[in-house]
Parts: structure tokens; C-alpha cells; sequence
């Protein structure tokens, strides 16, 4: 336990200059150190050749509708998953931790899929059984993302994973950097959405005519674990917050009773961890900023990646390499 102690503590000395904690600007420019160590791991990190993940994504346990309420699908915040795979130089792997254990191999311009219930078939933005893809976690392309763009980096801090310690980088992306993650198919579409999506009411009213989408107006802060001894990033931890109210301007929660008739549910109070809004921004434990939660939607997702650069494939059978025209 001492040792742990103290090579925490020496870690702590080496990448954190004295007085960063928790710093939300950078007058004496004491991040920089920081900006240059995340700079190098995303570089490092984003050109490996393959590595394998494990991802969730989904409403945050503290914030607003849960998964199993009656409106989380239809208003985009339930969609809520995991799943794990690999990424290869040319082959994308994805397993999903569902019921149907959907399964999924992206290699060129093809994809194929397989359910509990469906051996391999082509698809494109569809699972096995014909049901639409909401989300494939790519890692890869996320880090490619990050890799860049100029980052907004506003706190370091030490921590571990698994007793491993490592340093967690907090940075916050700006509007720009927030559509280009969802649209390009980077990070759960989810986060964009409050409880009433804004694509709805444009279809509503264009008329058909094709409008140009409008930047998603959410917050997104990413902690992003660095281990000191490899500079290869370990995990990424996204959260985001969205406006929750409808647009009347107040949160309206129905649920659909019996027999056609529409009951209307009062939203729950939650107690809430007060926050100075107007005073230094406080930090979990994972290097996340505490924020207001209050008329929030708040939707989390989280990358642990493992085997930087030597990740196994997955053995292709003769069927699936047929499939994939290889």
C-alpha cells in the first residue's frame, strides 16, 4: 500500500505543476505541459494499427428519463448500450451485449451481421434481423478526431484504473467540434438530443425541403485517462448535457395508460449536489466536471481501451470472407 502511495505521489509531482488543480483557465499558461502530454498520446494513440475496447453509452443514472420509461426511445435519450471489439487496418469488429447478442464486421465497403437468431448476411445500417443500427462504437475514429482538432483543456489530474495510475485530462469540446463527433458517427447521436429532437420540427414544417441541420446545442466535457508510462491513452469518458424542455418551454412527461387514455406525469424532483456556478469548477474523481443538472438530459459514454497494437482479429470463416467479397 506504501508503494502505491508512493508512486502516486511521484506521478502526481511529474504532471502536475503546482497550483493546476482544477483550473478552469490558464493565465500563467501552466497547462501547457499538459496540452503537449495529451497531444502526443492522442497522436500515439490514434495511429495504432489495432487495439480492442469495451463501450457503454446511455442516460446518466443521476439525470432524468431512464431506459425503461415509455418516452426514452422516441425522445433519443434511451438509446442505451454496450459492447465490445477490435479495430484492425482493415477490419472493424463490433460485439453487442444484448439479448439478441447482434454482431457486427465492417472490412472495405461491406458489412455483415449476425444475431442469436440469423447467421451472416450483408447489411448496411442494419443488424441481422433488419432493425436499424442506432450506434457502432469506433473508437478509432474518435481518436482520429481528437487528434485533430485544437482542444480545450481546462484540468489535469492524477487517478487510477484498475490500481493502475494514470493521468485524467479534462477537456470540453467547443459547437464546431460537438456536431462534427455526432454526425460523424463518432459518438452516440443520442447526446445531441434534449427530450423533444429538433429534426422532428424541421420535418414537420419543411415540407419536404431538404434544410440544413443545426448545430447540436450540448455541452460535452471528455476526461481522457493517459497512462505516464506508455503516453497511450487508456480510457475516454464522454458526458454531455442537453436542454430537457419542451418546446413549450417546460418538461412535459406523458405516459400512455390503458385503453388510448393519456396520463399526465408530474416531473420528479432530484436532489442535486449544489453547485457554485459563479466559483471554481469542481472535478470528480474521473476528472469530469460537476455541473448543474437541473432541466438537464445527461447522457454519458465511455471507451476503456486494451491490446494497443496487438489485437487479435477475429477468424473469418469462409462464409463471412464470401460475404465480404474477399
Amino acid at each position: 500500500m506504501r508503494r502505491s502511495l508512493t508512486i502516486a505521489a511521484t506521478f502526481a509531482c511529474l504532471v502536475m505543476p503546482h497550483g493546476l488543480r482544477a483550473q478552469q483557465t490558464d493565465p500563467a499558461g501552466q497547462l501547457a505541459p499538459v496540452r503537449q502530454r495529451l497531444e502526443k498520446a492522442l497522436q500515439k494513440t490514434a495511429t495504432l494499427p489495432e487495439a480492442s475496447f469495451t463501450a457503454k453509452w446511455g442516460p446518466d443514472k443521476k439525470a432524468g428519463l431512464g431506459r425503461d420509461h415509455p418516452l426514452s426511445s422516441a425522445a433519443g435519450v434511451g438509446n442505451t448500450g454496450a459492447a465490445s471489439g477490435s479495430w484492425h487496418p482493415d477490419l472493424h469488429h463490433c460485439k453487442f451485449d444484448n439479448d439478441e447478442e447482434d454482431e457486427l464486421v465492417f472490412a472495405g465497403r461491406r458489412a455483415i451481421a449476425r444475431s442469436s437468431d440469423h447467421d451472416w448476411v450483408v447489411r448496411h445500417g442494419r443488424m441481422a434481423d433488419g432493425n436499424e443500427v442506432q450506434f457502432v462504437p469506433d473508437p478509432a475514429l474518435l481518436l482520429q478526431l481528437l487528434d485533430g482538432w485544437q482542444l480545450a483543456v481546462m484540468n489535469s489530474q492524477v487517478g487510477s484504473i484498475d490500481d493502475r495510475p494514470v493521468e485524467f485530462v479534462t477537456i470540453t469540446l467547443n459547437a464546431d467540434q460537438v456536431g462534427e463527433a455526432i454526425w460523424s458517427g463518432a459518438v452516440p447521436p443520442a447526446i445531441a438530443h434534449g427530450l423533444f429532437p429538433v429534426q422532428i420540427f424541421q420535418f414537420a414544417m419543411g415540407a419536404g425541403r431538404r434544410r440544413a441541420p443545426q448545430t447540436p446545442k450540448a455541452t460535452v466535457d471528455i476526461a481522457i485517462a493517459l497512462d505516464p508510462a506508455t503516453s497511450l491513452i487508456q480510457q475516454l469518458q464522454l458526458r454531455a448535457y442537453t436542454a430537457s424542455e419542451g418546446p413549450m418551454g417546460k418538461v412535459i412527461v406523458q405516459r400512455i395508460g390503458g385503453a388510448g387514455v393519456i396520463e399526465e406525469e408530474e416531473e420528479e424532483e432530484e436532489e442535486e449536489e449544489e453547485i457554485d456556478e459563479d466559483g471554481p469548477m469542481q472535478f470528480d474523481a474521473a476528472g469530469l466536471p460537476k455541473r448543474p443538472r437541473k432541466k438537464k438530459m445527461v447522457t454519458n459514454y465511455t471507451v476503456r481501451l486494451a491490446d494497443h497494437g496487438r489485437a487479435t482479429p477475429p477468424t473469418l470463416s469462409d462464409q463471412q470472407k464470401r460475404l465480404l467479397g474477399r
